[in-house]
């Protein structure tokens, strides 16, 4: 049987869980929601943990996109994955037009990444890597290019 955490507790536990890496606010509630004494209590904690800075879902998206665009999955990919975070599309929006990343050059970078021979390419082995291209979150414009290049 579990202990219900009061407010000090819970906030030590928020402490802990946001030393480690940024969490959204939905991330950090539905992990503690099973914990705290109400759900109310818990909201207010997340508002004044977020109104004193040491919670953010403008910084954890920044971070998160940063390390998705590293990784090379497309925008698709992104606000879906943001999405079940509980951030908002407009926010993800504002976030990958201030980081501007080309699309299209990620998606050339992850092709050459996973494919690295160029000949003996057919109709199936294009579709192959089309779909490779949708499935990591890029749009089809992206993926053309970047089959389009390969192929030169």
């Amino acid at each position: 049987m579990t202990t219900l955490l009061d407010i000090p507790s819970l906030k030590n536990k928020i402490f802990t869980l946001l030393a480690r890496r940024e969490y959204s606010r939905a991330e950090l509630f539905h992990r503690l929601k099973n914990q705290a004494e109400s759900t109310v209590l818990l909201n207010d904690l997340l508002d004044e943990m977020a109104r004193e800075g040491y919670q953010s879902d403008q910084r954890f998206t920044e971070s998160f996109v940063r390390q998705r665009i590293a990784q090379c999955w497309g925008p698709k990919r992104i606000y879906y994955e943001l999405s079940q975070k509980g951030i908002s599309k407009e926010n993800v929006t504002q976030v990958l037009e201030t980081m501007s990343p080309d699309w299209n050059q990620l998606a050339l970078e992850l092709l050459n990444k996973r494919f690295k021979e160029v000949e003996g390419e057919n109709q199936k082995e294009t579709a192959k890597r089309m779909r490779y291209l949708l499935n990591h979150g890029f749009n089809y414009d992206n993926a053309k290019y970047a089959l389009d290049y390969k192929n030169e």
